[in-house]
């Protein structure tokens, strides 16, 4: 979720620079006798936050619930609201509007027309855990609250937006609607008031983006959830184009308190203009991590000693509070010890309370890492529909994945500051806004650590990564006691200069980073032995191409692919990477003719490497290789996680299997064998790869080129065909454009894609021709590889038997078939 209720305009004003040091903490000064904390029992609001007592019908009524909740409600809507006004209530899901305000903003008349109460339930931001409590320990305060807002709204009824995750809660939350319509507390006649109200639970489908308050107006209309361009406003075009007003659990959930006890009782906790009690989910490096409700404005080192305990290890062992949930700024050691957990004393601060989700952090913490995390989480949650947002969120991900190896520059500290103020406001949710922010708290407040880092890295020194995100070590360990590939640490090649010893689970964590690098622990680059085989410069078998192309059948690729992707993942170095290899070799063996061989290349790890062999006649010495990668990978999760790898790099994959079935079925004989390769093992370092390659030339096999294809199905608009410039050569690259432009209809566009792109990588560094025609100009690449997203869906078919047409002008010409 975004952040429950939150409104952009609003938000966006949460975080600004202070005007002046010196007034910081000004609620702290001001009035040395008004000291704020210490919630009295009877104050709180939450009676049954830790399940402690029913949660029931019958135990809210012990609790006070639905006391005299027929009065309030025949009040009417003008006393509701003028009482919430007075209360000084502002929105407790983050971005903290004046609630009586917001609650007169659908006016009385809508004619023709019904009214809704949306509640935003759909609690996802990082370290918030406030709600669902309600929701599981307390929902009939959430209910009796859905109708007093709904009475000040005229509204029909409520939705209950629930995020997905919570099955407990959506089901405590459905039994006490149940209660409430048995007991006549809701429906027709609510409470016998004349009222007529209904609750309805929704259950979201787990996207961080449907808390945006139009994003969840559109899922609740069953649309994909992306938030709308206002105006028109929610309040006058909402759900089903009526007058709607989403609102957060907690403020709806209080409000029948505050009414019963008045206006002026909530406004007597906290500052001015930061009225009454508020919940705080405190987590990480405390005690007793808990949610407790106190007064607003209580000092955030009194909240964390007196509820939790305090710091693990001390308060001098403090490094940094993330006060307000994920989206908002650090603040480090030296402002919390006098800040003030409350809208205004935080802004001041250049943070914000957001929804009050503190997250401690002690000086065990990598926080460049952690902080990447949460660029890593953003960019994953995007909707994608504004450009700042898709591509800036991206590369903050991609940025601090640098920052935290180290290979990053100064200069790119100032650059990644200068996206996100490209992304803060310019965009239609403030999603934006809340991934540049935790990117700019940072650099405030530890750039010197950061260049420090950087510092350390070019010196040689050990970057430090103990404390930080470790994904699968479990697993690693596991891998390394059972021997194989990790039974002892790799030396992985970062760049052209920079090599490390690192263990799988470090290995991992590059991945999961997007950190392109070279295994070259068993295979090491040596030199070509002797002179290279001639290579073609210009076309000269258009004659023998042009029928191939006909045979090409988009129907075939796409029924391999389907299956191919229904592996649970095809991780190198587990039972399912060793799986899907032999699955592909049995495939492979089925679809080609009799004239082709078809071996398991094996490797250190489970999986094999794959080899199609066509003879050649008069050169049958010489070979051209035509390749692509079958392993996939969940950045996250590589064991066990969902990788479909559809495009990275089933489309590879699949091109040169039709590739092979239409060369092999046809009548032409090459004079240079032509083999087909997919590799194992290339998502860990370029390994399959590279174990062939060196075989190939210690055995002084001569091969002519190497033509590679890793990811042919995400066009860009409009669709092109990228050539990779860096880590190739130019004679086998230009040949290529030659193809393109021969027998495609697509123009060429060149680009750089790095160190250790992809397995063309391991011929050149053994001194082997290679090029790379990719899918697109790369910039716009497929942001679902590595993820559960990669699958058959995003793959045009299309695009991708182009492709095909290029593998077959390039065996053709280069094997010199006739």
């Amino acid at each position: 979720m975004m952040r429950p209720a939150l409104t952009t305009a609003v938000a966006r004003q949460l975080v600004r620079p202070a005007a002046s040091m010196v007034a910081k903490c000004s609620y702290a000064t001001e009035g040395a006798a008004r000291v704020y904390g210490g919630l009295k029992d009877q104050d709180r609001i939450f009676t049954n936050l830790y399940g402690q007592h029913d949660f029931g019908l019958k135990g809210a009524l012990k609790r006070g619930d639905w006391h005299k909740t027929k009065e309030l409600v025949l009040k009417g809507e003008d006393w509701i609201i003028n009482e919430m006004k007075v209360s000084g209530m502002r929105g407790r899901g983050g971005a903290g509007f004046p609630s009586g305000l917001k609650w007169s903003f659908m006016g009385k008349s809508s004619p023709g027309r019904p009214r809704y109460l949306v509640i935003n339930a759909d609690e996802g931001e990082p370290g918030t855990c406030k709600d669902r409590e309600i929701m599981r320990h307390d929902p009939h305060k959430l209910i009796e609250g859905c109708l007093i807002a709904g009475r000040a709204m005229l509204a029909n009824a409520a939705y209950i937006y629930v995020r997905g995750e919570f099955y407990n809660e959506a089901s405590n939350l459905q039994l006490a609607i149940d209660e409430a319509y048995k007991a006549g507390l809701i429906g027709r006649n609510a409470c016998g008031s004349g009222y007529d109200f209904d609750v309805y639970v929704h259950r979201g489908a787990g996207a961080y983006i449907c808390g945006e308050e139009t994003a969840l107006i559109e899922s609740l209309e069953g649309k994909q959830g992306k938030p709308r361009l206002k105006p028109p406003f929610p309040a006058d075009t909402g759900l089903f184009g009526c007058p709607t007003t989403v609102t957060n659990v907690e403020t709806v959930a209080a409000a029948p308190t505050i009414l019963r006890r008045g206006g002026s009782w909530f406004a007597g906790f906290g500052a001015p203009r930061n009225s009454g009690t508020k919940l705080f989910a405190i987590s990480g490096h405390v005690n007793r991590p808990c949610t407790v409700e106190e007064e607003m404005s209580i000092p955030l080192r009194e909240l964390i000693e007196r509820h939790c305990g305090g710091v693990r290890g001390g308060w001098d062992n403090l490094l940094a509070i993330i006060p307000g949930g994920s989206s908002v700024p650090l603040l480090p050691r030296h402002l919390c010890d006098t800040a003030l957990m409350d809208f205004d004393s935080l802004r001041d601060l250049q943070s914000g309370l957001g929804t009050a989700a503190v997250i401690v952090m002690d000086k065990s913490t990598d926080v460049v890492q952690a902080i990447a995390r949460l660029a890593s989480f953003y960019r994953h949650e995007s909707c994608g529909q504004c450009t700042p947002c898709r591509e800036g969120s991206r590369w903050l991900d991609l940025m601090m994945a640098r920052f935290v190896r180290g290979n990053a520059t100064s200069a790119e500290i100032d650059q990644i500051l200068e996206i996100t103020k490209e992304m803060e406001g310019h965009t239609i949710c403030a999603l934006a806004d809340a991934a540049a922010w935790p990117v700019q708290g940072l650099m405030r407040h530890f750039r010197p650590e950061v260049e420090k880092r950087l510092k350390d890295a070019v010196a040689g020194a050990e970057i430090r990564s103990d404390a930080g995100y470790r994904p699968d070590q479990t697993i690693a360990t596991a891998h390394a006691a059972t021997g194989g590939l990790y039974a002892s640490n790799r030396l992985v090649q970062l760049s052209e200069t920079r090599t490390e010893w690192m263990n799988e689970s470090q290995i991992l964590e590059l991945i999961s980073h997007q950190q392109r690098f070279r295994d070259i622990t068993d295979a090491k680059p040596q030199a070509a032995v002797g002179n290279q085989p001639t290579f073609p410069t210009t076309l000269t078998h258009q004659a023998q191409v042009q029928p191939l192309l006909a045979q090409v059948n988009e129907a075939v690729p796409r029924s391999v692919l389907t299956n191919f992707t229904a592996f649970t993942n095809r991780y190198y170095n587990n039972n399912n990477g060793k799986q899907s290899s032999a699955w592909l070799l049995n495939t492979i063996k089925s679809i080609a003719s009799s004239r082709v061989s078809v071996t398991a290349f094996a490797h250190r790890f489970p999986q094999s490497s794959i080899i199609a062999r066509i003879n050649g006649t008069s050169r049958n010495d010489e070979v051209v290789i035509i390749s692509a990668h079958q392993d996939s990978i969940n950045g996250n999760n590589p064991d066990t996680g969902r990788a479909p790898g559809a495009d990275d790099d089933g489309s590879g994959t699949v091109t040169i299997l039709e590739a092979l079935r239409v060369f092999s079925k046809s009548s032409l004989t090459p004079k240079r064998a032509v083999e087909f390769h997919w590799y194992a093992g290339e998502e860990g370092g370029l390994l399959g790869s590279a174990d062939i390659a060196k075989k190939y030339t210690s055995d002084g096999r001569a091969v002519v080129a190497d033509l590679h294809f890793d990811m042919t199905g995400y066009p860009t608009s409009p669709p092109v065909v990228g050539i990779v410039t860096d880590y190739t050569d130019d004679a086998t690259s230009g040949l290529v454009h030659q193809i393109v432009e021969a027998y495609t209809d697509l123009p060429t566009v060149n680009f750089t894609c790095g160190y250790a792109c992809s397995d063309h990588a391991s011929w050149t560094a053994n001194g082997v021709r290679a090029a790379l025609p990719f899918e697109n100009q790369y910039v716009d690449g497929n942001d679902n590889i590595h993820t559960t997203r990669d699958t058959l869906g995003t793959v045009d078919f299309g695009h991708l038997v182009k492709y095909v047409n290029i593998a077959l002008g390039f065996i053709v010409e280069v094997s010199d078939a006739q």
